[in-house]
């Protein structure tokens, strides 16, 4: 189940990538940096207001800021839905892979606690991209 609405009006996140807590699954709305692994026909993806069509089912690159410069997390087993208005990250699936958001802080920390990424306005930027696993 995911939270967000069609992508029928212009909306101020729609190239974004936002935190879903009540997402299971990854879902990227932009085609053009969607890597399609398989397509399940009929596979539909339920919202709050009704359901949408997965066009298919692959992986999408989040960019973050590194001190190094620019380096991408990979979304593995996302779900391509152009329809949605912006690009969702599940929150329970990072957390299954050792992601875990702070929001007071604004930070995400590994298991340990350490820092790995920081977020700045609607970008995320990671302290030290190597640490971050696919989700």
């Amino acid at each position: 189940m995911a939270t967000s609405l069609p992508n029928d009006l212009p909306f101020k996140f729609s190239a974004s990538f936002l935190l879903d807590g009540g997402s299971d699954v990854h879902v990227c709305n932009n085609p053009d940096i969607f890597k399609i692994e398989r397509v399940e026909p009929g596979l539909t993806l339920g919202m709050g207001f009704g359901s949408v069509l997965v066009e298919a089912i692959g992986s999408f690159e989040v960019p973050v800021d590194t001190p190094y410069g620019r380096d991408y997390i990979t979304m593995n087993d996302a779900y391509l839905c152009p329809q949605f208005r912006t690009s969702l990250i599940s929150q329970s699936r990072a957390q299954k892979r050792g992601v875990f958001h702070h929001a007071r802080k604004g930070i995400f920390e590994d298991l340990d606690g350490n820092e790995i990424s920081r977020r700045y306005g609607n970008s995320l930027r990671s302290a030290e991209a190597a640490n971050i696993s696919p989700c």
